[in-house]
């Protein structure tokens, strides 16, 4: 089993956290470092897999939108994947 904690405000560019998710859930070397080869390769892995993302605090504006762009990525691959468990921890002021 696979888990990994990826908190926002540690990432400056996209490649950053790519890097970090590659490396932190042990993506083949040809993993591409994008959405699209992130959604692959999520949907694709044959054990249990936990990702939370803290979505509290960004570097800037680029990186808020990116990390909008790759929750809906791990949301659509954990509903592909049965063994993918995807969790988003919310900033306090948008907490219902």
């Amino acid at each position: 089993m696979k888990e990994l904690s990826i908190v926002s405000s540690e990432f400056y560019t996209p490649e950053e956290l790519q890097e970090y998710i590659k490396i932190g859930l042990n993506f083949p070397d040809y993993y591409g470092g994008n959405l699209s080869a992130l959604y692959d390769c999520l949907t694709e892995r044959a054990e249990q897999i936990t990702l939370e993302v803290d979505m509290d605090g960004f570097f800037d504006d680029t990186m808020k939108q990116y990390f909008k762009k790759v929750w809906k990525v791990c949301e659509d691959a954990a509903e592909e994947n049965e063994l993918l468990e995807f969790s988003v921890i919310l900033p306090k002021e948008e907490e219902g």
